[in-house]
């Protein structure tokens, strides 16, 4: 039968309705789900359950719950110091804040200026911006940069190298005083410092600029090197105003020297022509090795002594004396006032008219001829054994035979041997 009251109903702990069980405290169903249907539930109290499942826009105080949400009518929900955790997406509006972050559209800052990230990797697609990086970045890798920016410091650019160890190769720069632009070349290969210029193995081409280093030794340098519209000592190569230069070879067709300077040896001997019409070598010895070939007509010394061919064919030597050192070889004659030959004791002098004197004796090897007479004080031969002097006034003396081949003319013949 059915039980009806209009008052209350009650019964001890733990009864019974169905399949509900009414105990102290809870209302529990033996299926595990109690059902109130569409009616409304209110309780000034607390509801405790383990699943609940409410229809879209139930409210609990002022909070409504609906389909993907949980608002509260005084605009914040507060959740103590309890721990969030979703499997989804938090969406919340531009400027929330949690702890000291604000999170906002395109952006996280920090109150406190910085943002901690552990030892979390970090990754986008896009961009990362900043007025400036710190810390240890030799874990970047793939950074491809347009610019730098400017990088501050005498030594901005420190590199380790392939093996990471106490030595670093420090790129250093030196004060500017103006902008200044370094360019790398468009070629592959190894840049040159003063620590290995000795690795040049190639010359290419200069193409401006002006050499302010030291002399380039002559084994960097090519020996068919050509300089086109340079300059040497500020001389420029092919122009018409002249200025000092210094070379080692120069091969050409033609050179052309217009200063009164003239060209000046190693030794400052000096080849010029100040006096138009004149070359002047200025030098202590001056030697030939080939032939030396005159078209003029005289070769004038320092102290006005001369070598001429005014008249075809002669050879004039005008000088207070004339020493030749080897032989003299004449072709035809010879034409002197004298001849003096001196070697200490020995002088011979053809004198004016042709009279030859002997300062001592004059020996013959082979004869004299002359068409003439020999004019002498006294005329001796001798061989060791044989002597013939014929003496001043015409005696004649032989210390042996004299033998007369035809004919003996004479005024007297004395012949005296001691008995005939």
């Amino acid at each position: 039968e059915n039980l009806t009251t209009a008052g209350t109903l009650s019964a001890a702990t733990g009864s019974t309705i169905g399949d509900l069980t009414l105990a102290d405290g809870s209302i529990t169903d033996s299926s595990g789900d109690i059902s109130f249907g569409n009616e409304n539930l209110s309780t000034t109290g607390r509801l405790n359950a383990g699943i609940a499942t409410l229809s879209t826009g139930s409210t609990i105080g002022n909070l409504t719950l609906a389909d993907g949400s949980i608002t509260s009518s005084d605009g914040t929900i507060e959740f103590g110091d309890e721990n969030l955790t979703t499997a989804g997406t938090l969406s919340a509006a531009t400027g929330s804040t949690i702890g000291n972050l604000t999170l906002a559209d395109n952006s996280i800052t920090s109150s406190g200026g910085t943002i901690e990230f552990g030892d979390e990797n970090l990754t986008t697609t896009g961009s990362i911006t900043a007025a400036s990086f710190g810390g240890d970045g030799s874990n970047l890798t793939g950074v491809v940069a347009r610019s730098t920016g400017t990088l501050s410091g005498a030594t901005p650019i420190v590199l380790e190298g392939e093996i990471e160890d106490d030595y670093e190769t420090t790129l250093a720069v030196e004060n500017p005083t103006a902008d200044r632009t370094i360019t790398f070349p468009n070629n592959d290969g190894t840049i040159l410092t003063t620590g290995n210029d000795s690795s040049i193995d190639a010359v290419g081409t200069i193409a401006s600029g002006t050499w302010q280093g030291t002399a380039v030794a002559d084994s960097y340098i090519a020996n068919n090197l050509t300089i086109s519209g340079g300059t040497v000592d500020n001389s420029v190569i092919g122009g018409v105003t002249p200025t000092s230069g210094t070379f080692t070879t120069i091969t050409g067709t033609s050179l052309s020297v217009s200063g009164s300077g003239g060209i000046t040896l190693e030794n400052d001997e000096t080849i010029n022509n100040a006096t138009d019409g004149i070359v002047l070598v200025t030098s202590p010895t001056t030697s030939l090795s080939g032939d030396l070939e005159v078209t003029g007509n005289d070769i004038i010394f320092g102290n006005e002594e001369t070598i001429s061919n005014t008249t075809d064919g002669t050879i004039a030597i005008t000088a207070p004396v004339t020493s030749v050192s080897g032989d003299l070889i004449i072709g035809t004659s010879l034409e002197t006032a004298t001849i003096d030959y001196t070697d200490g004791d020995l002088a011979m002098t053809i004198a004016n008219g042709g009279a030859v004197t002997f300062d001592q004796e004059a020996q013959f090897s082979s004869g004299v001829q002359t068409a003439g007479s020999i004019e002498t004080a006294t005329i001796d031969y001798t061989d060791g054994d044989l002597a013939m002097t014929i003496a001043d006034g015409g005696g004649v003396t032989t210390s042996g035979d004299l033998i007369i081949g035809t004919s003996l003319q004479t005024a007297t013949i004395d012949y005296t041997d001691g008995d005939l």
